[in-house]
């Protein structure tokens, strides 16, 4: 994986009476299939994109990977209703 992942995931999130999201944890497959769970240890901030003419929510968070304090960015694409690991914002993968 590179630093631009854009990587499909299953995410985990709790939902507001208004509709906020706040994401929880999330789940990916590696490049062999194995699926990892990361935990979200607390939300940076959240704003919002227009790519190609879609609108596209976007969370910084801070996440327990495998025992480290990693900074990632979520995607979520309010039309296609998926999410993604945008990156690592330490430049990690």
């Amino acid at each position: 994986m590179n630093a631009d992942a854009n990587l499909p995931i299953q995410l985990f999130c709790v939902i507001s009476t208004l509709g906020d999201f706040t994401p929880v944890r999330f789940r990916y497959a590696d490049e062999e299939g194995l699926v990892h769970s990361v935990s979200i240890a607390s939300l940076i901030g959240k704003s919002t994109i227009r790519r190609c003419g879609r609108d596209i929510l976007c969370y910084r968070c801070h996440t327990d990977w495998e025992g480290a304090d990693v900074p990632v960015e979520l995607r979520y694409d309010i039309v296609a209703h998926k999410w993604s690991l945008a990156r690592r914002l330490d430049g990690g993968f």
